[in-house]
């Protein structure tokens, strides 16, 4: 390697350290607001979260690679046509908006969040979004132990804080942390989100995690199996089935203890969230969506309006039943279509550590929809990794863009 090469070389490195630089710190900023809105410094949300999530257009401006991308993003003629037909059956679903502006508002939002995401897709590989993603759990760890300092062990609901948003945040920084490659610092990463999670009782997040993590344990079922014909290979056999020996009678012995440590995570002794009240009153909410879809069948009610005509609460808690009481038939076939290409795509390079990982991410905010508020979100660094990774999972078809999968 001449001296020119080496030095393209360092430029290069340099500059994909800076982009994931960037990300996570986009990341952190939403996560911030989030933080200062639970301890109530701030009182306009929108404003503050507005600033959080559109500070990264200030790259297409000084910097040229996120320029770049933009040609790579009119080229992408897949992608371009599922931004086009998002732009249009979102702005159809307008005309029965009763809150056009703030619906017109979230449209231009989600753009954007989709073509920044393009634009960090293109300009990291997946060793960048690993770094970033680590980088960001890092961070955020010391957010999480200010608050749990702060809480002193209080109950996060106590706070008026929709437990789902911390839920939320703090599950992006467990997955995130999977890539801290020091054992003792991503044990201590992931023990400060699991207390908070704790604390916040939001099942729907608990579970999503659970379910998240179960796919990337099946998946890596081989890499098991290969430890145990391994070099060590009598050690983690032993392990192995001596978890497996002790941990069935342990489970009857403290069958009260468990019992007891589940109902207390999962809050099903709540008087208002408990078994015996509908999931949070949840099937009457749902119920109402499905009437607000049933009344507007193929073009909605207007993107991000259905929270505003929910009598029984604030929103359908449900991100499917919500897009398509919002979007209707047509529109909710298009993000199926987009969702379903990208699952299938992670699918058939499944055996690839980091798709396997991000297929894992994805399924679990999947199930999480089901009981959160919306499908599409940008409030929450779950929810933008989430979009960065399925945005990234639909353009592995393009091998011109070799770099979004390499």
């Amino acid at each position: 390697m001449n001296t020119n090469q080496y030095n393209l070389l360092v430029r290069e490195v340099r500059s994909v350290n800076k982009i994931s630089l960037l990300f996570c710190a986009w990341l952190l900023s939403v996560l911030s607001v989030i933080f200062l809105l639970l301890f109530d410094v701030i009182s306009n949300k929108y404003i503050f979260f507005s600033l959080a999530l559109f500070w990264p257009s200030c790259l297409y401006i000084f910097m040229r690679d996120f320029r770049r991308s933009l040609v790579l993003l009119f080229n992408s003629r897949r992608y371009m046509v599922f931004l086009l037909l998002f732009i249009l059956l979102t702005s159809l679903s307008l005309l029965n908006s009763p809150v056009l502006l703030f619906s017109s508002l979230y449209i231009f939002s989600t753009l954007f969040v989709f073509v920044m995401v393009f634009s960090f897709n293109v300009l990291m590989p997946d060793k960048a979004i690993q770094k970033s993603l680590a980088q960001y759990s890092i961070i955020a760890v010391v957010i999480f132990a200010f608050y749990v300092y702060i809480i002193t062990g209080a109950n996060v609901r106590s706070l008026g804080v929709q437990p789902g948003a911390i839920g939320m945040a703090s599950i992006s920084t467990i997955m995130g942390a999977l890539y801290i490659r020091r054992f003792s610092l991503k044990t201590v990463v992931i023990a400060f989100p699991l207390v908070i999670l704790y604390l916040a009782n939001s099942r729907a997040t608990i579970l999503g995690l659970i379910v998240g993590l179960f796919v990337l344990t099946a998946g890596k079922r081989k890499n098991l199996f290969r430890a145990m014909s391994g070099k060590n290979g009598f050690i983690t056999v032993a392990v192995f089935f001596t978890c497996i020996a002790f941990s069935v009678p342990l489970m009857f012995i403290y069958k009260e203890e468990l019992w007891n440590l589940f109902v207390s995570i999962f809050a099903l002794d709540d008087p208002h969230r408990g078994l015996g009240t509908g999931a949070t009153n949840r099937n009457v909410l749902w119920a109402e969506a499905w009437e607000l879809f049933k009344s507007h069948p193929w073009v909605g009610v207007g993107y991000r309006a259905h929270a505003t005509m929910i009598i029984e609460g604030s929103s359908a808690h449900n991100g499917y039943l919500a897009y398509l009481a919002e979007t209707g038939v047509v529109g909710f076939s298009v993000l199926i279509y987009f969702m379903t290409c990208s699952v299938v795509n992670h699918i058939k390079r499944i055996h690839e550590p980091f798709i396997l990982w991000s297929l894992s991410f994805i399924i679990m905010y999947f199930v999480i929809g089901v009981f959160e508020s919306f499908l599409l979100n940008f409030g929450n660094p779950l929810s933008i990794i989430a979009i960065l990774l399925l945005v990234r999972g639909f353009l592995m078809h393009d091998h011109r863009k070799e770099r979004i999968t390499s």
